[in-house]
């Protein structure tokens, strides 16, 4: 599986103030996103226009690709907020395989977002240049994961089947507010 997917949060909160009760939904698009590519730790997509998710063929065999996002929740919602709910909404724009499940993780390192873009259809990432999060790096040159392939929590915070080219929404979970 190898899609291409757009991304962006919608997130309903009960605001404490200044109007007390009142209901505020924020739309965030990624501050930062990036495509991790297994089978080169030199390999990335930071400022390409497109991001990867998914099990592809190579000539090395299957091998996985990871997309991050980032979204800037903090600087978005009204401070003294409780959010209430919170789902993912992606496009799938490209496929190359059938029906697959897209889980959902808590990344739990930081990482950067750099300037490797791509050329053509970006599906095979490019050489990773300073400041890009690869799968062995959160940051080239010095920062590396704790595991290669980037250190998230173990169980998934939602999941959603993706198909066809389409918008898919990833459901509000707890692990997601």
């Amino acid at each position: 599986m190898n899609r291409t997917l757009n991304a962006f949060l919608v997130i309903a909160a009960l605001a404490l103030s200044p109007a007390v009760g009142a209901q505020v939904t924020v739309e965030l698009e990624p501050s930062a996103d990036v495509t991790l590519y297994e089978e080169d730790g030199n390999t990335s997509n930071g400022a390409g226009s497109h991001i990867f998710v998914g099990r592809t063929e190579n000539r090395n065999g299957a091998v996985e690709r990871r997309a991050l996002l980032a979204f800037d929740v903090s600087g978005s919602i009204p401070a003294g907020a409780v959010i209430e709910s919170v789902e993912l909404e992606v496009s799938l724009n490209k496929t190359i395989s059938g029906a697959q499940t897209i889980e959902l993780r808590r990344v739990t390192e930081s990482w950067t977002e750099g300037s490797s873009d791509p050329s053509g259809q970006e599906g095979g990432g490019t050489s990773s240049s300073s400041g890009d999060a690869t799968w062995t790096h959160r940051s080239l040159p010095s920062l590396t994961w704790s595991s290669q392939g980037g250190s998230f929590v173990a169980g998934a915070s939602g999941s959603q089947q993706i198909a066809s080219v389409d918008d898919y929404t990833c459901a509000s979970t707890a692990q997601m507010v």
